[in-house]
């Protein structure tokens, strides 16, 4: 009994402490994407790269890997190539 009883809380830690990593990271990445909208892009590219490279296969680092990628174009169409360049060549490097 006492076994299942452990078990049971175990399993219940485990959704609560999933349910407090998911609504971290849905703040973080609002938070990113509130910088990219205020044009404070080096804030925006630490977090989306923290979030795309700390928590893989999250659907946050799907989107935050979307975000670089509007990032490196508009980095692009102001004329910051080289910028834009490595932005791309690293997130063509992530697995």
């Amino acid at each position: 009994m006492q076994i299942e009883q452990s078990a049971s809380r175990s399993v219940l830690w485990q959704e609560r402490r999933w349910d407090v990593v998911q609504r971290g990271l849905e703040h973080l990445l609002a938070l990113a994407q509130r910088y990219h909208n205020e044009g404070q892009l080096c804030q925006a590219a630490d977090i989306y790269w923290m979030l795309s490279e700390d928590y893989t296969g999250t659907s946050q680092a799907i989107e935050a890997e979307e975000g670089l990628l509007r990032l490196a174009e508009a980095y692009e169409r102001c004329g910051w190539r080289k910028m834009a360049q490595a932005i791309f060549a690293r997130l063509s490097a992530l697995e």
